[in-house]
């Protein structure tokens, strides 16, 4: 039988008796049933990505493609990978999938990546003594405020100085958080 996707099927048999002189054929159909194919089921895109997820997860990264080849040959393995790299430098991950991803693709696939993740944590950076005085980011390390005397202070509720002087700190600020997890 050859493979089918999923559908109501029904099965027929035949059966040929030959008993002595005389052939007897008898035929029968079963009740309809519906059969589902989980065939690919494994491969499927989700959303929300988890950080833990392979690479080839993501929209635009077929399992064994080539732009899942380029990315595990540099060691991006899990979205985490892919998204610390997003957030460092973005030219050379684009440089990394190729030009075999249209720009399209590669849009679909970055937004993808940092639409939402279910395990996501956040991260503190702190300055000077104790933990008084830092700034929080979100599992992608973007800015989300500061900490101001042990409290959290949102964005929005900064003062338009204090936006401008944290908006200067964040790749900094990042990229020492991620040398030290």
């Amino acid at each position: 039988m050859q493979a089918r996707q999923s559908g109501k099927y029904r099965l027929g048999v035949k059966v040929v008796c030959r008993c002595y002189a005389a052939m007897h054929i008898r035929g029968t159909l079963s009740k309809a049933f519906t059969v589902e194919d989980s065939h690919g089921e494994f491969a499927k895109k989700h959303s929300p990505l988890l950080l833990s997820d392979y690479v080839w997860r993501l929209v635009g990264v077929a399992m064994g493609g080539e732009a899942h080849k380029q990315l595990t040959g540099t060691r991006i393995v899990t979205v985490r990978d892919f998204v610390d790299l997003l957030s460092l430098d973005q030219s050379r991950l684009r440089n990394i999938v190729g030009g075999g991803m249209s720009d399209a693709v590669w849009k679909h696939t970055l937004e993808h990546a940092t639409f939402r993740v279910s395990n996501a944590k956040e991260y503190v950076y702190y300055f000077g003594e104790g933990q008084s005085t830092g700034i929080r980011f979100n599992w992608n390390y973007e800015l989300k405020g500061l900490i101001r005397d042990g409290r959290f202070v949102a964005m929005e509720s900064l003062s338009g100085g204090e936006k401008v002087r944290l908006e200067a700190l964040p790749q900094y600020a990042a990229f020492m958080i991620i040398e030290h997890t």
